[in-house]
């Protein structure tokens, strides 16, 4: 329930969307409906704002080959998830295409573009310590490239990307991106596998369902980047290529330089976090953050059940972590640099049962450099 401590909706509303979900569109609703793959490339050409572009339950429609289809200004792409048990019709895309470094099914292309009720499917990669294929051959789902305003992405299935489901760069607050009430699972791959992925500018992450993702939300840490990742629930598998649910990398400002900054403003609250592995050290810890955001990662009124990570191995200076019994916390923080500033605010946190009201006990700090 939405209180003191983690994820809720509002009654009646399912985290995670589908059954119960009161926003659904119906085929009766859409401007195209498409059964085929030529149909569907014709009518992401053709539609307009306003248009409502319709794939029907138990259709799916298979892109592999194909290049990025660009979803047109206030455009609609949708299926029904959630209507009579309907999990919705399915749009695919398993191996990369040659599109830029990495390829993507869909181009978001102006600003009020939705995504609802529909599965989107990637490569869905096996969970494997071993890079199977290069990074540069990782795929993306949804891609904002050009920070357009109004993006929603909502009750749907977001499945097997390597690289990300959904990736936003440069948004602004105002009309910031979207992602709610969506099952967001088997995103992994080494080095990236995100459910969502903020490029620097702002997004919104809330009431998701999540599970065995590298992370569900990452930031790229750059200058002036936030996001807000609130009311999810988090299944608790992780990955043996590791992970924590909630991320902010260091800053890649500067064509691949980084900084000792994370990024400016984030606010993780109100997520509950199970605990399915036990102690196993396929665990994944809830939020990291590398270096410093220069306001801060507020994280506050979370219940959290899992543990801090089983095994953890410092690359810069070869320390290694075992962590059973929690001994760390579950919230780390990695300065580069020699930084002096920590600028991570713990409030309130449930763990295991017990309140953390700050930093002590929850927080783990590792000054590698």
């Amino acid at each position: 329930m939405v209180g003191n401590f983690g994820a809720g909706a509002p009654a009646g509303i399912p985290v995670g969307g589908g059954v119960g979900y009161p926003d659904i569109i119906l085929e009766g609703s859409a401007t195209d409906v498409c059964d085929t793959k030529s149909e569907l490339m014709s009518a992401c050409t053709s539609t307009t704002s306003g248009d409502i572009i319709f794939v029907p339950n138990g259709t799916t429609i298979d892109l592999t080959g194909e290049s990025q289809l660009t979803i047109n200004a206030g455009v609609t792409v949708a299926s029904d998830r959630g209507n009579a048990s309907h999990s919705g019709g399915i749009i695919k895309k398993t191996t990369y295409t040659a599109d830029d470094w990495t390829g993507r099914m869909f181009d978001v292309g102006g600003t009020a573009v939705r995504v609802t009720g529909i599965i989107l499917e990637g490569q869905m990669l096996p969970d494997s310590e071993e890079p199977l294929i290069s990074e540069g051959n990782y795929t993306r789902g949804i891609l904002n490239y050009n920070g357009y305003t109004n993006l929603v992405v909502d009750n749907c299935e977001l499945r097997g990307w390597s690289y990300a489901a959904v990736q936003t760069h440069i948004c602004p607050t105002v009309g910031r991106p979207v992602v709610k009430y969506n099952w967001i699972h088997d995103n992994i791959a080494r080095g990236e596998g995100y459910g969502m992925e903020v490029w620097g500018g702002d997004a919104l992450f809330e009431y998701n369902l999540c599970d065995y993702n590298r992370h569900s939300i990452t930031g790229t840490g750059m200058s002036g980047e936030k996001y807000e990742c609130c009311y999810n629930v988090f299944l608790g598998n992780g990955s043996p290529i590791g992970g924590f649910h909630v991320d902010v990398h260091e800053s890649i400002d500067g064509e691949g330089e980084s900084y000792n900054y994370s990024g400016e403003e984030y606010h993780t609250h109100h997520n509950t976090v199970y605990d399915i592995g036990g102690l196993s050290i396929d665990q994944m810890g809830f939020v990291h953050v590398t270096c410093d955001p220069v306001v801060g990662h507020y994280i506050n009124d979370n219940i959290i059940e899992t543990n801090w990570g089983g095994i953890w191995q410092n690359a810069n200076d070869g320390l290694t972590i075992a962590n059973y019994g929690g001994q760390h916390g579950v919230i780390n923080q990695t300065q580069y640099r020699g930084s002096s500033q920590v600028r991570v605010y713990c409030t309130d946190n449930k763990w295991r049962g017990t309140d953390y009201e700050d930093n002590t006990g929850i927080l783990w700090y590792d000054v590698a450099v």
